[in-house]
């Protein structure tokens, strides 16, 4: 114990390393739908299938341009029918894909988007309570000043009252008349 300790006393303030410190404010942040609005798969398969229905019939349509009156169809005609169905099955091929490609690639840009747009938001919420911390702090502290200015101010009057001086002033010009 130390010397000259009266624990009898009461406290004047409660020491400051012993307050509770205060409780974080909640971020009432907006709630977004848990994924973005998305391109269907069906509606992209349905695509699919009518771009790979448009390359069929190639063949028949090949050989019936290469018709001719009183000429029948030779191997020569129906390879260059089958080349032109493999054409068309290739285009259609190519077609699809760059289709699943597209839908899956707006997809990716639409979450991208909604993510970054939410984590921005988190982070302007973030800050905007940051901020009224910051402002609650500050106005914390303002009113320990004033009340630090008014404890000083009440002691500096009662050190005025007990160190009254007598003026001599007049007693002084008397003198040097």
């Amino acid at each position: 114990m130390a010397v000259g300790l009266d624990p009898s006393l009461p406290k004047s303030s409660p020491p400051a390393l012993r307050q509770k410190p205060q409780a974080p404010m909640r971020a009432n942040a907006p709630q977004y739908p848990m994924r973005p609005p998305a391109i269907a798969d069906s509606a992209v398969q349905a695509a699919v299938n009518n771009q790979m229905a448009a390359g069929y019939g190639a063949r028949e349509s090949a050989l019936a341009d290469q018709d001719r009156r009183g000429i029948s169809r030779g191997k020569g005609q129906q390879y260059a029918a089958q080349m032109a169905q493999d054409a068309a099955d290739a285009k259609a091929s190519a077609g699809a894909v760059q289709t699943e490609m597209a839908a899956a690639n707006a997809n990716a840009v639409a979450r991208q988007t909604a993510d970054s747009t939410q984590a921005n938001e988190r982070l302007a919420n973030a800050g905007l309570l940051e901020g009224l911390r910051n402002t609650q702090a500050m106005e914390q502290q303002q009113r320990r000043g004033w009340q630090q200015d008014l404890y000083e101010a009440i002691r500096r009057g009662q050190f005025g009252l007990d160190q009254q001086q007598l003026d001599y002033t007049p007693l002084l010009g008397r003198l040097f008349e």
